[in-house]
């Protein structure tokens, strides 16, 4: 399973780029980090809570689930934040 999440996420990381690529929105490289650590974060919930679903600890579930989406959301909202800000400033 988690190799074929990684080859997934993989390919929506390439896709993502050649659209930016083709789209011309220049990107920094932390603001890239970031959402890596996003996609890592929301992956990591996401199979975490099937697992825990799977072993029947539904508590555990949620709580990771809360614990690394809410961490990939904010990566996400701050790598959005930089990138509106800089590009409102150049402006």
């Amino acid at each position: 399973m988690w190799f074929i999440i990684g080859i997934v996420c993989a390919a929506l990381i390439f896709v993502a780029y050649i659209f930016l690529k083709k789209t011309n929105i220049k990107i920094a490289w932390w603001e890239w980090l970031l959402v890596a650590v996003a996609i890592l974060f929301f992956i990591f919930a996401i199979t975490w809570m099937i697992e825990a679903r799977m072993e029947n600890e539904p508590k555990a579930a949620v709580t990771f689930l809360w614990t690394f989406g809410l961490a990939g959301i904010l990566c996400v909202a701050g790598a959005c934040a930089s990138y509106f800000l800089r590009n409102k400033s150049a402006e």
